[in-house]
């Protein structure tokens, strides 16, 4: 796999760590899925990308109340509209 790899040289290369969590959400393996958006917010607390991803982790993993803090703080944040658009209906959808 060559993330993977690319992880092994560069254990802290945003990119990669990104698309692993994507991958991992594609499969259905949330929890794993979660573990590298919170990788990604630990090398980059501000990154969208991993809120995002981690909010909807968090949502199939049953944790609805660490969703709603993710997907309210991005609501705040100067997002693409559409993006923010459907943060917000997500967040509609949770309550």
């Amino acid at each position: 796999n060559i993330l993977r790899e690319v992880l092994d040289k560069q254990p802290n290369y945003l990119p990669a760590i990104l698309s692993m969590g994507k991958l991992s959400m594609q499969s259905g393996q949330f929890d794993k899925a979660a573990e590298r958006f919170k990788e990604v917010l630990r090398l980059d607390k501000t990154n969208v990308d991993g809120k995002i991803g981690l909010a909807y982790s968090y949502i199939e993993l049953g944790n609805a109340v660490e969703a709603k803090a993710l997907l309210s703080e991005l609501l705040e944040e100067d997002i693409d509209a559409v993006i923010k658009d459907e943060v917000r209906k997500t967040l509609n959808n949770l309550k």
